[in-house]
């Protein structure tokens, strides 16, 4: 089947390429080239409306829709290089051609907004944003650095120098590819650090900051390397092994809790930086543990070991965490060190059903309570005010 932009594709690309054909300043071609792009911008709405009506598939009406698209992109694209050549021409240009070529330049801006007003969910938004887009974000983006710049009073903040280096790629780099994805991603990290710099006294915490880049997907290799920094100058300030293991594992708890956007990333080919951050602090606390298990563990707890002994309880790993940390949240259990309670319940407790529980499985349970397991021991707490009477 014909392509129902055939005829506006050849009209731009072939009769008004000045770099193709002898310059034409006849009046009549001129308004026959305005009046072909009327009607055929027209159809094209029409045939566009028509067919994604007839198209039941989802797949099938993207397909459509994003092709369309992405060729008129490239028509608008076009014009503007016309327009622009035109303008700088070493010799003058009629200034009724340049008129007609902007008319019809409207024409395909048209044709661009009623196709994403109507049907975004379908285009591609990896697709390039159309050349005259490109000139307003530039400006929208500069608008707002300026604005960042002027709230920012330490001109020497690393984690916000880090924060705008795409911001400044896309407006310093005339050869960089903007995307309609990019644009969206940068419009809300630009909010973000917006909303940062506007902070004033306690509430300018970096780790803020850090929290809203990791919700964006800000994953880029620097703040990567800007968070493993940060981590290990806050374990560099411990100086007990199992201390240093209690504070990763918060760090990996407040990690874990940090919800992202499905599928919103600045680079989709690139790891996810909360995935990221959980490997990387996973691996240090299992290296940290090996660690401490090769410096030892204090003898009377070899002696028990050597025992055999273990607590029973008819209570699942789950419930069992969720006691532990009940007592230890409530001040019954006074240890400061969570990871020497944890490892010491795993160690010497077995459930109903497991004869072994693994130090890691305890502590996910401890630090992850569920719901079902907060219910079955607030039944249990129930129980037992019952039972302090038969005592």
């Amino acid at each position: 089947m014909q392509s129902i932009l055939k005829i506006l594709d050849d009209l731009i690309i072939t009769q008004m390429n000045i770099t193709s054909s002898r310059i034409i300043v006849d009046e009549h071609i001129l308004k026959e080239w305005l009046n072909i792009a009327q009607i055929e911008a027209s159809k094209i709405k029409i045939h566009i409306r028509d067919e994604v009506f007839r198209l039941s598939e989802h797949k099938d009406i993207k397909n459509f829709i994003s092709r369309k698209h992405a060729r008129l992109i490239y028509l608008s694209d076009s014009l503007l290089s016309y327009i622009d050549q035109n303008s700088n021409h070493e010799n003058a240009i009629p200034e009724n051609l340049i008129c007609v070529q902007k008319a019809i330049f409207l024409i395909v801006d048209d044709l661009l907004h009623f196709v994403w007003k109507n049907y975004e969910q379908y285009c591609n938004k990896d697709q390039k944003i159309p050349e005259k887009y490109r000139i307003f974000i530039v400006r929208e983006f500069s608008s707002k650095l300026e604005d960042i710049v002027c709230n920012e009073e330490n001109s020497s903040n690393i984690l916000l120098t880090i924060a705008l280096i795409p911001i400044k790629k896309v407006i310093e780099n005339k050869r960089i590819k903007i995307t309609f994805r990019l644009v969206y991603y940068l419009r809300d990290l630009l909010n973000e650090i917006n909303i940062y710099t506007r902070l004033n006294g306690d509430d300018r915490d970096e780790v803020k900051l850090i929290r809203r880049l990791i919700h964006i997907n800000f994953n880029t290799i620097h703040f990567a390397n800007y968070v493993v920094s940060y981590l290990r100058r806050e374990l560099n300030k411990i100086d007990n092994t199992t201390e240093q293991i209690e504070k990763l594992a918060w760090y990996l708890k407040i990690t874990n809790q940090i919800s992202i956007k499905p599928g919103y990333s600045l680079f989709d080919k690139q790891q996810d930086i909360k995935d990221f951050l959980i490997v990387w602090i996973l691996e240090e606390i299992s290296y940290l543990e090996k660690k401490l298990q090769l410096a030892g563990v204090p003898s009377t707890m070899h002696q028990v070991m050597e025992q055999n002994f273990k607590l029973a309880t008819e209570l699942s790993v789950p419930q069992f965490a969720c006691l532990i940390r009940l007592l230890v949240e409530s001040g019954v259990i006074t240890n400061k060190n969570k990871t020497d309670i944890i490892r010491f319940y795993a160690m010497f407790t077995k459930s109903k059903r497991k004869e072994n529980i693994t130090y890691q499985s305890f502590r996910s349970k401890f630090y992850n309570i569920d719901e079902s397991s907060k219910e079955e021991i607030k039944s249990l707490i129930i129980q037992l005010l019952k039972n302090i009477q038969d005592l």
